[in-house]
């Protein structure tokens, strides 16, 4: 991660892929006012970027037989209806779910739940629509949000992305999440998205309605981890208590962020570097 250097990443959806443009400039001036000169950002990676759905395993809709646990790393195609659960347990391999027009909606438990997995890749094509939501209730206490994950999720794409957490979270991970790209819509309990390591936000569009908290982390570390960086984007948050809530740094620049909250819009318990031109 580099200090003296701003990087700042850019997405551009071209058809199913996202390419990155990034600007970079050693001892720069700050880009913006009260923004740092030299802000430490989540960098996304080549991986955070790919789309491929090449050698997709499509993971069969509802039979009546349930839907059967991935516990191995590839990419899985979910299309259609689902009325049970997607669990990943897949230990330390990488997995991606690619939903493919797919509605997930659980009468107990999340709609996707990731066990275990070195990390989870969920891509929304380009000229789809997927639709999820979890139950209000929970036999398995430990997950408490329609995307569920004890690993790092990356969600990407140029499609169009729907989410319901009757129960708590809309989108909750113990690890890492990182937003790129994508028409995302979040309707929550509790958190749009609750993220404890930080979080990368960059969609095409965000918008959130949740009860509690918009965004969130609950977990400050060394570098990035427990920061909230949104640097791209058109972004809309109606929270019943605070907009944007970091256990770390928040950085706000770059995009477009229209904010209400019942309690305030933005807290950090580190530095809120903010610019103001992106609050509408």
């Amino acid at each position: 991660m580099k200090r003296a250097v701003i990087s700042l990443a850019i997405l551009i959806i071209l058809g199913a892929g996202l390419s990155v443009l990034y600007w970079e400039s050693a001892g720069a001036e700050p880009a913006y006012e009260g923004v740092a000169a030299d802000p430490v950002l989540f960098e996304p990676t080549r991986a955070d970027m790919e789309t491929g759905t090449e050698d997709a395993i499509d993971l069969p809709a509802d039979a009546g037989g349930g839907i059967p646990a991935i516990t191995e790393g590839g990419t899985y195609r979910l299309s259609g209806r689902y009325t049970e659960t997607v669990v990943v347990e897949a230990e330390d391999q990488i997995v991606r779910l690619l939903l493919d027009n797919a509605e997930i909606s659980t009468n107990d438990g999340a709609a996707i739940y990731v066990k275990s997995a070195g990390k989870v890749f969920i891509t929304i094509p380009a000229g789809t629509e997927s639709i999820l939501s979890d139950s209000a209730y929970y036999t398995d206490v430990i997950a408490n949000g329609a995307i569920y994950s004890e690993s790092d999720i990356t969600i990407n794409g140029g499609g169009k992305l729907s989410v319901t957490g009757y129960k708590d979270d809309a989108i909750h991970t113990e690890g890492e999440l990182r937003l790129i790209g994508c028409d995302v819509s979040l309707m929550a309990k509790r958190c749009g998205i609750k993220a404890n390591d930080g979080m990368l936000i960059c969609p095409d569009t965000l918008d959130i309605a949740s009860e509690k908290m918009g965004l969130m982390t609950s977990r400050p570390g060394q570098g990035v981890k427990g920061d909230i960086d949104i640097v791209y984007g058109k972004i809309s948050i109606v929270a019943g208590d605070t907009s944007v809530r970091s256990s770390k740094d928040i950085y706000v620049m770059n995009c477009s962020v229209y904010m209400r909250s019942a309690v305030e819009d933005i807290h950090a318990d580190g530095e809120a570097h903010v610019d103001e031109a992106c609050i509408v």
